[in-house]
Parts: structure tokens; C-alpha cells; sequence
């Protein structure tokens, strides 16, 4: 058994004992408690830990991320336990950009590659989000494309010191989803599953495809009901197909 180090990186769990650590990232305005429901659904050998960004929940006080290559130092440093063992990465939406130049960051040290890498509710990285740039919008237009978004609780949109308070956090996440530079990224040779919802008018079937060449390694995509935050109404059900795929023998 393996004690890490406690810290505000990882809140959900600071003890390893699975076979395997499934290392996830939430998406952009959320928080590490978007995966607390999973840990009644994944079996003993998958060992879950929660990433939280600075800048919510009980990091409320910490400036947030708004560049994702400032944030990969900090992330290996703090992973650097997990990343020494059998470990895959899932993230959703912008978490699933950080996950995937996580893996390329780890790929570039020349560290053990992750088992597996999970992508949901993501187009390709290629690709800037379908959504337009919230970074030129002033407040009000930014709290309307957040309502038409839909993943802000109307409470929040409608409360003004409280809606105050995020917007900060809220706007470094989504400069953080453009801040990818243009490049030539290497091809992972790692697992790829990519996970997407039949309604999600943000990212269709053809975004979740072109995640394909991205990887030499087996591919799948993976299709469930609902629309761009389907990760609130498919707990189960994602926890089931992360857990066949994680656990597939090779």
C-alpha cells in the first residue's frame, strides 16, 4: 500500500489500494466532487482520484489556471506518486483536454505510459471548442453563454455576489479550453476510449472520431443518451464502460 502525500490536488482519495488509479479531470467550472458518485460504481481494483484545480471547492482562494501548459508542471509533480504505478486519465470536456496533454507531457519525460486514456464530451484537441470565445464577451454575454451552456445552476446565474465570486474562475476555464498552442503533437500509442452523448449539440459523432489517429493504440467510441453534461444523468452507466475497457484483458 502506497500513502500519498495529502493535498488539495487530490481530495477524493489519499490512500492506494486498487490495482489500478483512474486519475480524472472535471470540466470547465466544475469541481473534483463531480466524481464522488463514482466511487460507489467502480469495482475494488479501480482506485479513483479526483483532480481540483485551483480555484474551487477548497481552493476557493487559489488563482486559477488559465494556460494548460502552466499547469502541467504542478500537475507531474503532484501525480508523480500515481504516475509510478499502473494509472489511466479521464476527463471531461476541458478535463479531457487536460488529460490528454497530460499524457503527452508524460510522453515527452519519457515516464510509464498511462494504461488507458478516456476522453468524454470532447471534441478532438485539434479543434478549438464549437462553443464561440468567451474571452472577448463582457460579463453579461458571458453569463448568457453560460446559460446557454447549461451547466451553470440557474441559482448561480441569478445570485449577483455569488455569480461575482466564480466568474473569475469560470472565465480562466474556459481561456484555459483555448490556450492549446498550434503544433505538431506526437501520436500516444496508449488505449483511447472516447465517450459522447447522442444529443450533445456540442460535440457530435464526426468531433469524437477524429480523436482515431490521435493514438496508434486500440480505439473505441462509446455513445449514451443525453446532452453535453450527460455525466450527471450517466454515473453508472460511464463507470461501467470506464471499468470494462480499464479492465478488458489484453
Amino acid at each position: 500500500m502506497t500513502v500519498l502525500t495529502r493535498s488539495p490536488w487530490l481530495p477524493i482519495a489519499s490512500i492506494a489500494s486498487g490495482d489500478i488509479a483512474l486519475i480524472c479531470f472535471h470540466y470547465a467550472g466544475g469541481a473534483a466532487s463531480l466524481y464522488r458518485p463514482w466511487r460507489a460504481h467502480l469495482p475494488e481494483a479501480i482506485e479513483l482520484h479526483a483532480v481540483q484545480l485551483p480555484g474551487r471547492e477548497g481552493r476557493m482562494t487559489e488563482a486559477p489556471y488559465a494556460d494548460i501548459e502552466a499547469l502541467m508542471p504542478p500537475l507531474l509533480q503532484v501525480l508523480a506518486p500515481l504516475l509510478a504505478r499502473p494509472y489511466a486519465l479521464l476527463g471531461y470536456s476541458m478535463g479531457a483536454l487536460i488529460a490528454w496533454r497530460l499524457a503527452l507531457s508524460i510522453r515527452e519525460r519519457r515516464l510509464p505510459a498511462p494504461r488507458h486514456l478516456f476522453v468524454l464530451a470532447r471534441s478532438d484537441p485539434g479543434q478549438p471548442p464549437p462553443s464561440p470565445d468567451p474571452r472577448g464577451m463582457n460579463d453579461a454575454e458571458f453569463v448568457e453563454h453560460l446559460r446557454d451552456l447549461g451547466g451553470t445552476p440557474d441559482e448561480v446565474l441569478a445570485e449577483p455576489e455569488l455569480l461575482a465570486l466564480m466568474l473569475p474562475r469560470l472565465r480562466a476555464d474556459f481561456a484555459l479550453n483555448y490556450s492549446l498552442p498550434t503544433r505538431n503533437w506526437p501520436t500516444l500509442d496508449c488505449p483511447l476510449t472516447v465517450i459522447g452523448a447522442l444529443a450533445d449539440k456540442e460535440v457530435d459523432e464526426a468531433a469524437l472520431e477524429r480523436w482515431r489517429p490521435l493514438t496508434s493504440g486500440p480505439f473505441r467510441r462509446r455513445m449514451v443518451p443525453g446532452s453535453h453534461f450527460f455525466i450527471h444523468e450517466q454515473t453508472r452507466p460511464l463507470a461501467e464502460m470506464v471499468t470494462q475497457d480499464l479492465l478488458r484483458p489484453a
